[in-house]
């Protein structure tokens, strides 16, 4: 087996791919009300959490909102929450009915400043995607 590479040595593709891991068995598990299955956010399915994906309602490869998560102190407005395979990966996210939900959850306004957001340009940050490895990490193990 291969010595372990601390975080600060690896890319920042690398850490996005850790990060990305981190994140949806957080957010799949947020969602969760009873910690075994979750509903998806644009069907309302319900599947085992494992069967679920972390959908993103803007693309995540649309980077200042690939992690964002809402803040009800801020009005920050959810761009993450779990979805089924159908919905996600062979319906394209179901956009639609994803932001339909997020307007219904959040108002017009925050999902529009989400949606302004994503259009911004943005710069990956290694200490900043290290932090929210932690961060999630930490998450994770509190949930677990």
């Amino acid at each position: 087996m291969g010595k372990r590479v601390p975080l600060a040595d690896k890319s920042i593709g690398q850490l996005k791919k850790i990060l990305d891991a981190e994140v949806s068995i957080w957010v799949r598990n947020y969602w969760s009300e009873d910690g075994e299955s979750v509903q998806c956010f644009t069907c309302n399915t319900v599947k085992p959490i494992k069967q679920m994906h972390c959908g993103h309602y803007i693309p995540r490869n649309i980077s200042p909102t690939r992690y964002q998560v809402g803040n009800a102190e801020t009005g920050e407005c959810w761009n993450l929450a779990a979805q089924c395979v159908v919905c996600n990966t062979f319906k394209q996210g179901m956009s639609f009915a994803y932001r339909q939900r997020l307007v219904e959850m959040a108002g017009e306004e925050a999902v529009l400043e989400m949606e302004e957001k994503a259009r911004q340009p943005f710069k990956w940050d290694k200490i900043d995607l290290i932090a929210k490895i932690g961060m999630f990490r930490q998450k994770n193990r509190e949930a677990a």
